[in-house]
């Protein structure tokens, strides 16, 4: 296989809530190795995950040793369970970035090992190199093979990998920038003149920006508009707002469709459901960094798409 300095890595920011989540259990450690360890653990933790619904696997994070305050302490693992398979190692990369610590008690009963080393202020993760097997505690970084050989150790098992609900993270600071992904179009192209000054329309900076993306819900073709703007605010933080509308102007969204805000574990934060409605509007704010994902749902129909700043 290919050496490390000619494979595929993945980077993946850390938000703050990472930060602060791996720090709240840090602090509850008075030994700073054991702090330092426990800390990097749960980042190692958290961008493996996001690695993994980005290629459209299902893991279960909530169910890792790590959250479990008796076993912490007593494990020196950081296992991610992979739903219906097996579970992944992540592994922190040492802090001199020349190996990466692998705990025997993990030798015998993963699905494979991904190395994670992060930037100096913890603010990013690269996904630097996998291994189906260890056999050693401590492995040099130039022994670690390409990403793509986690994808084909999924597809060893004879389980098709599923293929993410949107293909791929969006980041909205590209939007400012005015760089827009395909199917997400200009407002005018959805809505009328008339009805352009729609009270969703929330602008506070000059650098405002809204666009649509045109959804069908069902199969005898029905559509719905899903709209998604944001502006900057005086502080670091961005306003968000997701508003859904029928196609047809003054037109019901059909019973029951709901809109679902996700947190980057995929979490409920906010949720609104249509009654008779014409519109659903959910708004809300958000840091650099974070990632939120938006959920459309309708009986069978589920729709996600995936977004960072």
């Amino acid at each position: 296989m290919a050496p490390m300095t000619a494979h595929l890595t993945f980077t993946v920011p850390l938000t703050d809530r990472d930060r602060q989540v791996a720090d709240r259990l840090r602090r509850q450690y008075s030994n700073p190795e054991k702090a330092s360890q426990i800390y990097r653990q749960v980042l190692a933790l958290y961008a493996v995950n996001l690695y993994c619904q980005c290629m459209g696997i299902e893991t279960e994070v909530q169910s890792s040793q790590i959250w479990d305050a008796w076993l912490r302490p007593l494990c020196e693992s950081t296992d991610l369970p992979v739903r219906g398979l097996g579970k992944l190692e992540c592994c922190p990369v040492s802090e001199n970035g020349d190996s990466v610590l692998v705990s025997p008690e993990t030798w015998s009963d993963r699905l494979g090992y991904v190395a994670v080393r992060f930037s100096s202020t913890y603010d990013e993760a690269q996904l630097v190199g996998f291994r189906e097997s260890v056999s050693e505690e401590i492995v040099p970084i130039e022994a670690w093979h390409s990403l793509e050989c986690l994808l084909d150790r999924f597809e060893a098992t004879d389980t098709v990998v599923r293929e993410p609900l949107a293909s791929s993270v969006i980041h909205l600071d590209r939007w400012l920038q005015n760089c827009f992904e395909s199917g997400w179009d200009a407002i005018e192209s959805a809505f009328t003149p008339r009805s352009l000054g729609l009270a969703f329309r929330k602008v506070t900076d000059n650098r405002w920006v809204e666009r649509v993306k045109t959804i069908d819900i069902s199969r005898n073709g029905e559509t719905v508009i899903l709209l998604l703007g944001l502006s900057p605010t005086s502080t670091a933080e961005i306003d968000v707002w997701v508003h859904l509308a029928a196609r047809e102007p003054g037109r019901e969204l059909p019973h029951n469709l709901q809109v679902e805000i996700l947190d980057e574990n995929d979490s409920v934060v906010m949720q609104a459901c249509a009654r008779g409605t014409q519109t659903l509007q959910l708004d809300f704010s958000i840091e650099p960094g974070e990632i939120f994902k938006v959920r459309v749902e309708l009986e069978d129909f589920t729709m996600v798409e995936t977004f960072a700043i």
